[in-house]
């Protein structure tokens, strides 16, 4: 029988994938204001404006799949 190591998720850490999962599930909606939504900040860094135009490009997406 193997013993190993046994790894638990912190609260914080449980909250994070649970809202991750709710987002993926459409329970959930991306915050669309910057002071709750870093990556809508003007002060952004080069990644999260690249991550942005992404999110920005599957919003656009996902509206015309679902006809809104």
């Amino acid at each position: 029988m193997l013993h190993g190591a046994v790894y638990h998720l912190s609260s914080k850490a449980k909250a994070i994938v649970s809202g991750f999962h709710k987002t993926l599930a459409r329970e959930q909606k991306i915050p669309q204001q910057a002071f709750f939504n870093p990556l809508l900040d003007k002060n952004a860094n080069a990644y999260q404006k690249a991550t942005r135009k992404v999110m920005k490009e599957i919003r656009v997406a996902i509206q015309k799949r679902d006809g809104f």
